[in-house]
């Protein structure tokens, strides 16, 4: 499926063009060992992160609410960068990593891959807008119903994948043309109505984006202020207080983290084909991929070091390991020993087999 690009070295003096949508800049880019490693390091490390998270969701039954189901929901389309969309970048060249595709339909499996990373982005956003008003909503008026009962979290996460493959198919069938005759998904035929696609899918993140963070913005100064007034509450609404306070600030430290890196990528995104702007190649390579592969890495983390039971369950996990290698370990030393009796049994018989010949 995948090969060696061994083509024509890459020209830092070609014309700024949106008919290649290869990043252009100047300088050299980082080295391709350096690549390597930074993204055999980020594939494993988001790839076991983020199972471990999706693993201990489904063998506890008290992780089944509502901020679980969505936080699960992103580990789950986080997985898609270390399954489909990672491996297509260690593919080195002599300049940069890239794709270069050979088969039956080049362009389809091109096409294949950018909705991969298109769908995990946009269904990472929607679910974080819908957890913040689910936050929003359970902490500021807290008498109402909740706003997502288990089954319409189910029926919200179904949905968000519905429309975020759909929008992403529409936009690579319709919209976006590759150009694969030199057999490279980075080379893509860009034109007046891609480029209004592509505004309209950065207003609909910029609301997103603006939507969490006032509802986030609301609830921090509501926690503030009730944190001021619970001296004379009792226990049971402390623990919840402090609960809640817990898990926002959880939930704002991934939305800022995923603001740390998205933001660089779309500033440079921006500079590049709005003003046609050659930019550092390292620093290029840094924001367009390094920092936004890096999100899937640190999101896990972030759940072990803030809930309690994922540390847990964790734990628990770790020793089912470490006992199944302890007891694989033990199985096979009393294999060797019980062979090794047996060798001596043999041996004593033989012996007396043979004073009993003579």
């Amino acid at each position: 499926m995948y090969e060696l690009n061994n083509s024509t070295q890459f020209d830092n003096t070609s014309d700024k063009t949106l008919d290649n949508h290869d990043f252009q800049c100047n300088g050299s880019w980082p080295s391709t060992r350096a690549q390597l490693f930074a993204y055999l390091f980020i594939m494993v490390s988001s790839l076991t992160g983020n199972v471990l998270i999706v693993a201990i969701f489904f063998r506890d039954k008290t992780l089944k609410t509502t901020v679980n189901y969505f936080i699960v929901n992103m580990c789950v389309s986080d997985l898609i960068f270390p399954i489909f969309f990672l491996p297509t970048r260690i593919t080195l060249n002599e300049h940069k990593v890239s794709l270069h595709v050979v088969g039956l339909s080049p362009a389809l499996l091109c096409k294949v891959i950018w909705i991969s990373f298109g769908v995990s982005t946009l269904v990472s956003w929607l679910s974080m807008t819908m957890l913040a008003a689910d936050r929003f909503r359970a902490i500021i008026y807290p008498m109402k119903p909740a706003l997502f009962s288990k089954k319409k979290c189910q029926i919200t996460i179904a949905v968000i994948w519905m429309f975020s493959i759909a929008i992403l198919v529409y936009y690579t069938t319709d919209v976006l043309r590759v150009n694969t005759s030199k057999g490279s998904c980075n080379d893509f035929k860009w034109n007046s109505t891609s480029l209004s696609f592509l505004w309209i899918f950065l207003v609909l993140v910029c609301l997103s984006v603006a939507v969490v963070t006032l509802f986030y913005s609301r609830v921090a100064i509501f926690l503030h202020r009730q944190k001021n007034s619970l001296h004379l509450a009792s226990e049971v609404v402390k623990k919840r207080a402090k609960r809640n306070r817990k898990i926002i600030a959880m939930l704002m430290i991934i939305v800022i983290l995923f603001y740390v890196a998205w933001t660089p990528y779309c500033f440079t995104m921006f500079l590049i084909f709005v003003f046609h702007v050659f930019l550092p190649c390292f620093y290029v390579w840094f924001t367009s991929f390094f920092l936004i592969m890096m999100y899937p890495v640190i999101n896990p983390i972030v759940y072990f070091v803030f809930n309690e039971k994922y540390r847990q369950g964790l734990k628990q996990i770790l020793c089912c390991l470490w006992l199944c290698m302890k007891g694989t370990a033990s199985n096979g030393r009393q294999e060797n020993q019980v062979q090794t009796v047996g060798q001596v049994n043999q041996a004593v018989d033989n012996v007396e087999l043979y004073k009993q010949n003579k």
